[in-house]
């Protein structure tokens, strides 16, 4: 049972991860950044959108390891989701301190903004645990 658990949790959260790190690569295109961005200073400019990139990529293979991810994989079946689902919770916590600035008329959008990250470590959290509690193996005799 915690396989499977273990399997499902890794799943969902690495979709989701996956999709959130996809579309972070074109945020700057569905935002419209590029009249905001152009008027800052050359290093601010290719700083925004590196890091943005960055983040990206490392959130896309940390999704696309989790994927690959066992619960037979050693120690590293409890690392990845750990370490994922430590990233979701800061997401969470720096959206709960710093809200993401939004007109009234989209408060709905911040909620599911911050829910995001919630219910996706909480699948992280769940394979962790899944593979942080030993498997119950018959007693040889």
């Amino acid at each position: 049972m915690p396989a499977r658990r273990y399997r499902l949790c890794t799943w969902i959260a690495g979709i989701a991860s996956l999709s959130m790190g996809a579309f972070h690569l074109f945020l700057p295109q569905v935002f419209g950044w590029g009249p905001y961005v152009n008027r800052l200073p050359p290093a601010v400019h290719w700083g925004v959108y590196s890091i943005n990139c960055f983040f990206s990529v490392l959130l896309i293979l940390g999704a696309l390891l989790s994927l690959r991810m066992r619960i037979d994989s050693g120690e590293a079946a409890r690392l990845v989701p750990l370490g994922m689902s430590v990233f979701w919770a800061i997401n969470a916590i720096y959206q709960v301190l710093i809200p993401f600035p939004m007109p009234r008329s989209m408060q709905t959008l911040r909620w599911a903004f911050l829910a995001f990250p919630i219910v996706v470590g909480a699948f992280y959290a769940g394979a962790f645990l899944a593979a942080a509690i030993p498997a119950k193996r018959p007693h040889a005799r």
